[in-house]
């Protein structure tokens, strides 16, 4: 079942987040009208239906490619799929788990694929996945012998084309094998291949260890150049990883998508070979690599190192549609690595100051040697642009002769009329959308009844909404809940009311029926009014109507149940529960969680509270913990709204198979009166609370360099000098002594070797050749000088930019160069489009002080004048 939907919604005592997260989209609904593939006519409605189609290619695996034209969306999976589909009928020969997956050539579309017992029934669907490692999809059903069931291939959005379908069958989740492979050193980046088998045919990644005399310096996980995943037997190309001085060999697993692990195997470390101009080279870059002046060129599966040659453009066309910018670029490049556009606007006087940007394909073009480029940008064009100049660029910076285009007004259609579904060479009329290649007036949703149920025991929440869709797309659901002054307490920071995705949506003509079901948090405040809203994939709304709100209806022991226990409850002394073995939701025999083991922290310099607990829970559906707070008599502290005692979500929660462990942290006002001890109980989805135990408020441990740190420094503190960053290898943040420096290859400044008159800095300086690192928290990204400033007395000092008029600047300070988490201040605009920032420095504190630009579709670059000064004294 996968759970029910999150809520989101503030976290208690300040806790970061509400319980489950964002509600799940449930994908969007089917355009109607009838099956546009030809296919055999059968129980599937307006789907097409291929049959028969899978062939035996091995024991216990099946093949077939087939083609999805442009068609309705006449169905819809729990995880996307608005686009074009096809069924497949598909015969289990033997039970088993089985992996069905679009991974297969020559699949050519973003696909999504889910699998329904019952082809026309939504409900009846046993599994959905959109994107497995990339934008193919991948999953797993469990299937009796003869079973019957129903693969559909749907298209996330427009995509259409050919696509393979693999089936593989095994007796369970088994992990995969590795059989052997080859690591080779070139220039320092180890280049692995394995060779390996799986019978689910789902392996993902590998995990590397690097050996160096029988040691291993660190372990990581390390992702596939391309996924193997729907392959029985595989050979896997890791990305390229640094190696370790003195590394002799790599300690290698196979990891698929269950979190199974194959044993290890090792693979010794040899030179990689280095080819020249005109040899053949390995298109997988581990065999051999080209020599620097050269670079492997790829054409199907053989490679041929050549010199680097810029693209060309042959033709084109560009359209403008308001501020809207669409282009048609056929281009061509031998060396097949093309990879965006460079643009610049231009008005009837010539180019528009300012105006440059980049352009990238919305379909990829890298690695094709004659291409159709297509370009859509949204919000563009300014009033005076009439054409425009690209360039293409190549993955070598390499770029084509210019070529200019003056903008044609974009076509628009009528109702009826062929159109183009990725609106690049024309647009139906306002009102209209482009839905299977024609252009169907669009037309709001009608709400006939909304109905709103609240489980005020565990913060369970459905809505159910029934209407009228001429188009057959609602999709969404904006929800408002009003408190009695008419505060929608679900609004963001900013007044936007929350907005959710049908997790089921049944259409029948015209007629939807929607629910959602999902936790808001445990200390929710009282509302009295729920405002339900449809949403379509126009974007088009109904009329915003007051919910019904009801209580849950009681149900039996058996009966199928709601998760969130929101449209249903199930009777004292059960739970709503669901299991691998059985998946469909039903009220069970429940029992209520037990803590073995639990410890509180108290960081006073942050007034942060942190928890870790562990217990046990038969159902697996521990969500969060009762809190007291107690002072030194014993007495309980008023932490909650309403007194003494709060319920609050967990941060994390890993539960199966009966046992729990679980976090969270929360951050106190910073008057909270003194306490000494906690009392807390542990509360599952049904209500259901432990045995309170009382805990001793603890210090955070201090831990040491190379552990596992919290970057919140609650739940654990790195010893003094370390700092909580992420691990170099990506993984779980530890504690470690970073260098202040900056890398060696970034372009880096020392300010006070340029004094100026009265105790101030200024450097003159230009970002137009400068690399792109990363933006400040305000902004930035478009290339960055750095200036390391060392300040010569103890207070306050402001740095600014002076630029010229076209200028805009973003300024940020950190203390550590390459780490952002340690930023001390950041602007965009102070007043102008000049940037100013002032810290508070000690004697000899060196800070690092990075100007960088605007970055949007004119990305500022160009020279500035840094100043450095004390800031006025008040």
């Amino acid at each position: 079942m996968g759970g029910a939907g999150g809520m989101g919604g503030a976290g208690g005592m300040g806790g970061e987040g509400g319980m489950g997260g964002a509600g799940g989209m449930g994908g969007e609904g089917g355009m109607g009208g009838e099956g546009g593939m030809g296919g055999m006519p059968g129980p599937c409605g307006d789907v097409a239906t291929l049959e028969p189609a899978f062939e035996a290619v091995g024991d216990d695996a099946w093949r077939m490619e087939a083609e999805v034209l442009p068609g309705d969306g006449a169905a819809v999976g729990s995880c996307a799929g608005n686009g074009a589909e096809v069924a497949i009928p598909f015969v289990a020969e033997a039970a088993g788990v089985y992996t069905f997956s679009t991974h297969d050539a020559p699949t050519a579309f973003d696909t999504v694929l889910y699998v329904r017992t019952t082809c026309d029934d939504a409900e009846a669907e046993l599994a959905c996945n959109d994107d497995l490692g990339s934008l193919r999809s991948g999953l797993f059903v469990e299937l009796e012998a003869d079973q019957l069931v129903y693969v559909f291939v749907d298209a996330f959005g427009g995509g259409v084309g050919p696509f393979g379908l693999t089936a593989l069958r095994a007796d369970a989740h088994a992990p995969p094998t590795l059989e052997g492979g080859v690591a080779l050193d070139g220039a320092g980046q180890i280049n692995l291949r394995v060779r390996g088998s799986d019978p689910n045919g789902d392996v993902t990644s590998l995990i590397i260890e690097i050996l160096v005399d029988g040691q291993m310096p660190f372990e990581q996980p390390v992702d596939l150049r391309r996924p193997v995943f729907g392959q029985r037997d595989f050979t896997a190309v890791a990305n390229p990883f640094p190696g370790v001085e003195g590394g002799l060999s790599v300690r290698v697993r196979a990891v698929d998508s269950q979190g199974n692990e194959s044993a290890p195997i090792e693979v010794p470390i040899a030179p990689q070979p280095e080819v020249v101009e005109g040899e053949a080279c390995d298109p997988d870059g581990v065999d051999n690599r080209c020599d620097p002046d050269t670079f492997c060129v790829v054409d199907g599966d053989a490679g041929v190192c050549r010199e680097p040659s810029a693209p060309e453009i042959v033709d084109g066309m560009f359209w403008s549609d308001g501020a809207d910018l669409t282009g048609v670029i056929e281009g061509r490049d031998a060396t097949r690595d093309t990879f965006f556009a460079r643009a610049q606007l231009l008005s009837a006087d010539g180019p528009i100051e300012g105006a440059v940007g980049q352009l990238f394909p919305i379909q990829d073009v890298f690695g094709q040697a004659e291409f159709t480029a297509l370009i859509r940008e949204g919000g563009l064009l300014p009033p005076e642009a009439v054409g425009i100049r690209v360039w293409l660029v190549d993955d070598r910076g390499l770029e084509s002769e210019p070529a200019d285009f003056e903008f044609e007004d974009l076509p628009q259609d009528d109702d009826g009329a062929a159109c183009d579904p990725l609106r690049i060479r024309d647009r139906c009329a306002d009102e209209s959308a482009c839905l299977a290649g024609i252009c169907v007036a669009q037309v709001a949703p009608a709400i006939d009844t909304a109905e709103a149920f609240f489980n005020a025991a565990n913060g369970g929440l459905g809505i159910r909404v029934t209407g009228r869709d001429a188009n057959r797309d609602a999709a969404l659901v904006q929800l408002r809940l009003l408190d009695a002054d008419g505060t929608d307490l679900l609004a963001d920071g900013d007044g936007n009311p929350a907005v959710i995705g049908f997790q089921e949506l049944d259409l029948d003509g015209d007629q939807f029926d929607g629910r959602f079901s999902g936790f808001l948090p445990l200390d929710f405040p009282a509302f009295v009014t729920a405002e339900v809203t449809v949403i379509d994939a126009f974007g088009l709304s109904s009329d915003a109507v007051d919910a019904d709100l009801r209580m849950p209806a009681a149900i039996e022991l058996g009966d199928a149940c709601d998760l969130a226990s929101a449209f249903d409850i199930c009777p004292d002394g059960s739970a709503c529960t669901a299991d691998e073995a059985d998946p469909d939701a039903s009220c069970r025999v429940a029992t209520p969680p037990a803590i073995v083991e639990a410890t509180a922290y108290y960081n006073a310099d942050v007034f942060g509270l942190g928890f870790r607990v562990e217990g046990t829970d038969a159902e697996d559906n521990v969500v969060g913990f009762r809190l007291e707070l107690l002072d030194a008599d014993g007495a309980v502290l008023p932490v909650g709204p309403d007194g003494g005692s709060v319920d609050v979500q967990f941060d994390t929660v890993e539960q199966a198979m009966g046992a729990f462990s679980a976090t969270f942290v929360g951050f106190l006002p910073g008057d909270f009166p003194p306490f000494t001890q906690a009392r807390i109980s542990a509360l599952d989805a049904t209500g259901l609370a432990s045995e309170p135990v009382v805990l001793p408020i603890m210090d955070p441990p201090v831990i040491e360099e190379g552990a596992a740190c919290d970057f919140l420094q609650v739940l654990a503190r790195c010893d003094d000098g370390l700092l909580c960053i992420d691990a170099p290898d990506g993984g779980a943040p530890v504690c470690a002594a970073p260098a202040a420096e900056c890398p060696a290859d970034w372009q880096t400044g020392v300010l006070n070797d340029h004094p100026a008159d009265g105790g101030t800095f200024s450097v003159d300086g230009d970002t137009s050749d400068a690399l792109i690192l990363e933006g400040g928290s305000c902004g930035g990204g478009a290339g960055q000088d750095v200036w390391a400033f060392t300040a010569p007395a103890a207070g306050a000092w402001t740095m600014r930019t002076v630029i010229a008029d076209n200028a805009d600047t973003v300024l940020y300070v950190r203390s550590f160069c390459g780490l952002p988490q340690t930023e001390l201040a950041c602007n965009d605009d102070a007043g102008s489009l000049a940037s100013a920032v002032t810290v508070e420095l000690e004697a000899g504190e060196t800070v690092y002080i990075f100007v960088d630009g605007f970055a949007f579709f004119d990305a500022w670059r160009g020279p500035y004048t840094l100043v450095v000064e004390p800031a006025p004294q008040p």
